[in-house]
């Protein structure tokens, strides 16, 4: 399994992800509204049966915040000067934690940072430091786990 991939399952605010260690693959568990079960991210084959006896068997991925992550990016920006933040009100919003599950509360600030960097002309930009300022977190987080992954 892909760095990326995993990492995209760490700041990923929808569902929940696992690996299997076993096998090294990832698997995301889908909501019962489109009929439950774990998605394969590779073969794309949806496993269903026993969810919470398959779960026991596998490692939750935890779920990160993408909040903290576009925060860090806006002060980049704050840093740099590139930008004026203030008419957006993303000042008003406490620091979010790294590790700290997104809310409701945090799911508006990422909307408004998305629309920010959207009429600023900076969301490719902000791409390519979500790569440089994630990977490094999730590689961190597999070698604590003891999770074999690919770079490229």
């Amino acid at each position: 399994m892909k760095l990326a991939e995993v990492r995209n399952c760490l700041f990923n605010f929808n569902d929940p992800c696992f690996i299997d260690k076993l096998t090294n693959e990832l698997y995301m568990k889908l909501r019962k509204s489109i009929g439950g079960g774990h998605l394969n991210f590779t073969t794309q084959e949806v496993i269903t049966g026993e969810e919470e006896e398959i779960e026991k068997q596998w490692i939750k991925i935890p779920e990160y915040s993408m909040a903290h992550v576009r925060q860090m990016y806006i002060q980049k920006l704050e840093i740099e000067k590139r930008c004026t933040i203030t008419e957006y009100g993303l000042n008003n919003y406490l620091k979010f934690a790294v590790d700290q599950k997104d809310d409701r509360n945090q799911v508006e600030y990422i909307s408004k940072c998305h629309w920010f960097c959207e009429d600023n002309q900076c969301e490719v930009d902000f791409w390519d430091f979500y790569d440089f300022y994630t990977l490094p977190i999730a590689l961190k987080w597999c070698d604590s786990m003891g999770i074999v992954y690919e770079t490229e």
